[in-house]
């Protein structure tokens, strides 16, 4: 929460100097306080303390100007928190929760899978006068009643009951039999915008993710060339949701999802014409500039950049082709930005989850992307391709951004000191259940990244070292024990092999931790439990690979270790003896064969017994001709 905190104050305070985007950085935070009781007597609190901390800390630094301003922010930010909660409160509360219930039926349809779905329970008649919507969604089922009573060649009109049609129960599927209904079947377009339907709606209480989501669709839009009518999509949306949710469904759901739609239609509306405007004026700049000109835009790039914020030369420390290769990529997503927005986004989600890693302040993204346009604009008095640049770098750097504000955690933040103290320190908040998530996993998107394997690529080892120690450390409540051994294989699978290849140092720290020993002892004994599954089985069930790591690796301490030791003696005594010996049943019986044609029946006295000689011949007949050319 503290670092959150934190984060939040510094975003306000690096946006300040813009009114619009403060506005909306404000917006965005008291969405996420609607479910807190935020009065003015409160914010007065909150803003005293803060103010207060900033006086300890500063002293003399923080003078009288500087308080007053801050004053002014906070008293700004605390009175737009007080009134989103009393005015757009209710509205996005209902947008939520019928939302969620939409998509819980989803996740109850798709897990139902052969079972005949229900469908919904009709509309009782609402109190308050129907809507054109509601109207529409009447005409829509009269329409379908209309087509499923077809008449036979007689002439006499089949019974409904005769149908066996299965009514949509999810979202997707009632929107799509809406709108074929309601006669926009042809229209692909809607398809796109219902792919992003669950982002728009999740987001409703964030304006600046709001407004990147809609971004991205309006390119995706401007790619149709059938005309894009938003208003006939909100039609069906409401329609789908009416049927989906009809115990619910009242004109406050009406009056909030028709609120949430029009600012989407505004947003969409405006930019849908300048995606393909800015891709032209873009491509054409780009590829017709000469190499020299290209030099002089990557040089003057990070020139302006360095002469704007110097501490951006620490985390660009690499040769200048590496630099200009960096910025050549930029040039690179600004064009395939427009081109296939989708793929970009998902790039752009497994940058920023490695920019945490790296550790990259946000605060430089926005005058990187200044520096870049005000390169350009040396070049170019095109004034399109200047708006271009800037559109689309903003674009993604909003998206960098975000992905890397909801992928910093204190525990990559540890990760970057590389101290196990920081690290103890960070997961120690964590709850019990939560520890093993937090060490391995972070998603943004459908990107995820795991902090332990950054750790090891990034040469963390005393981080990484704890992590290890933390994941395989016995922990329990009253109820459930925790132990992340499991969590820690089925995420990564391939973790000893990783090991044995980029940190062997912590082969035996890995080792240790599958090793519980009792603190009690009777008769001069103690307990000791091995948990060595993943060393001998894989997740599949079949032979794990980490004993031929081991061998491979040819280190007699990690090959001696308790655990490795006790693997192969419980391969080889319980899987792998019988095997074995099957395999050697027939050098075996071929050496007897051999060393009684040759030695035990040659010259044992001085008689030749005719029974002797043909068991002789036998013998070397069958070594001749099975055994020999088996061996060739």
């Amino acid at each position: 929460f503290a670092l959150r905190f934190v984060n939040g104050l510094n975003s306000l305070v690096t946006e300040v100097a813009s009114p619009g985007a403060l506005k909306k950085q404000v917006e965005t935070f008291g969405f996420q306080h609607l479910d807190h009781d935020v009065s003015i007597p409160r914010v007065d609190l909150v803003r005293d303390a803060i103010l207060n901390v900033m006086d300890q800390e500063l002293g003399a630094q923080f003078s009288s100007a500087a308080r007053l301003s801050m004053t002014a922010m906070l008293n700004y930010a605390g009175g737009a928190f007080v009134f989103i909660r009393r005015e757009l409160a209710g509205r996005i509360k209902i947008i939520q929760r019928s939302w969620r219930l939409a998509q819980r039926l989803m996740e109850d349809a798709d897990a139902q899978g052969d079972a005949s779905p229900k469908p919904p329970p009709t509309v009782t008649e609402a109190e308050e006068e129907p809507s054109p919507v509601m109207e529409a969604t009447d005409a829509c089922n009269k329409a379908v009643a209309e087509k499923l009573e077809p008449e036979d060649e007689a002439g006499s009109v089949k019974s409904r009951g005769q149908h066996n049609l299965q009514v949509p129960t999810t979202f997707d599927g009632m929107f799509l039999f809406n709108a074929a209904v309601m006669g926009f079947g042809e229209s692909s377009w809607m398809k796109t915008v219902l792919e992003h339907m669950d982002a728009i709606a999740t987001n409703v209480a964030n304006t600046s993710r709001l407004q990147e989501e809609c971004y991205v669709l309006s390119i995706h839009l401007s790619k149709f060339k059938d005309p894009v009518n938003l208003t006939e999509f909100k039609a069906v949306m409401l329609a789908a949701l009416r049927s989906i949710v009809p115990d619910e469904w009242n004109m406050d759901h009406e009056v909030a999802w028709n609120w949430l739609w029009e600012n989407v239609e505004r947003i969409i509306s405006s930019t849908i014409a300048l995606p393909r405007t800015y891709e032209k004026a873009v491509r054409t700049f780009l590829f017709s500039q000469p190499e020299d000109k290209m030099m002089f835009l990557r040089a003057q790039t990070f020139k302006i950049f360095f002469m704007r914020c110097p501490s951006g030369q620490d985390f660009f420390k690499q040769s200048t082709s590496r630099l200009y290769f960096i910025l050549d990529k930029n040039y690179e997503m600004t064009i395939e930005m427009f081109e296939n927005p989708g793929k970009v986004v998902q790039d752009l989600s497994a940058l920023g989850l490695r920019h945490v890693g790296y550790g990259v302040p946000v605060e430089l993204f926005p005058p990187f992307v200044v520096s870049a346009v005000e390169a350009v604009a040396e070049v170019t008095d095109d004034e399109t391709v200047r708006t271009a640049f800037s559109w689309s770098l903003t674009l993604i750097s909003k998206i960098l951004i975000r992905v890397i504000l909801e992928g910093s955690t204190i525990v990559m933040k540890a990760i970057n000191l590389n101290e196990e103290a920081a690290l103890r320190k960070a997961i120690a908040v964590a709850p019990r259940q939560h520890r093993a998530t937090q060490l391995l996993n972070i998603s943004v998107g459908t990107q995820s990244f795991s902090p332990l394997f950054w750790a090891i690529e990034s040469g963390s080892l005393n981080s990484a070292k704890a992590m290890i120690q933390d994941l395989l450390t016995i922990r329990a409540d009253r109820e459930v024990y925790y132990y992340g051994c499991e969590e820690l294989f089925r995420r990564h699978p391939d973790i000893v092999k990783r090991l044995c290849t980029s940190a062997p140092t912590l082969l035996e720290t890995l080792l240790d931790g599958f090793i519980w020993r009792s603190r009690r002892s009777v008769n001069g004994m103690r307990r000791v439990n091995y948990y060595i599954k993943y060393l001998i089985q894989d997740l599949d069930g079949n032979f794990s690979s980490a004993l031929s790591c081991f061998v491979e690796h040819a280190s007699p301490t990690i090959a001696s270790h308790p655990c490795s030791a006790l693997a192969a003696d419980t391969i080889w005594f319980k899987f792998a003896t019988t095997y074995f010996l099957l395999g050697k049943a027939y050098f075996l019986t071929t050496l007897i064969v051999f060393a009684t044609s040759q030695a035990f029946l040659v010259r044992h006295n001085d008689q030749d017994v005719p029974e002797e000689v043909w068991v002789i011949l036998a013998c070397r007949l069958l070594l001749y001709m099975l055994v020999l050319p088996a061996t060739l």
